[in-house]
């Protein structure tokens, strides 16, 4: 088996993997911004890997799937700026936001099962 083969197939099952965890995610608790920020529904989930969560973020007026993450976290709770929406206070880089409008690379990968 070559490298390239090896590195594909771990690709594919990790993806498999996430995908398991997005559609049984259950227990989700909404959250709605203030209207300063803009109108967005945030939804927590639990999937079904212990110390993970699901958040996903939507438009309200129209309920469509903006942004989506999947991350590890035992305690997630949201907080609301006028620039981002704030899902995991433990990370670095940048990483734990999602930008408010979201990105249309978030908007594109909302769309990906």
């Amino acid at each position: 088996m070559s490298i390239a083969a090896a590195i594909g197939a771990i690709v594919v099952i990790r993806y498999g993997v996430d995908v398991h965890q997005r559609l049984h995610a259950g227990n989700c608790l909404r959250e709605t911004s203030a209207k300063e920020v803009g109108e967005y529904v945030a939804e927590i989930c639990l999937p079904p890997a212990r110390g993970m969560a699901l958040l996903r973020l939507y438009s309200k007026p129209s309920g469509t799937l903006l942004a989506e993450r999947l991350y590890e976290h035992s305690d997630p709770h949201l907080i609301w700026t006028r620039e981002e929406l704030i899902y995991d206070t433990a990370a670095s880089d940048g990483k734990g936001t999602v930008g408010l409008p979201p990105t249309w690379w978030d908007r594109l990968l909302a769309f990906v099962p």
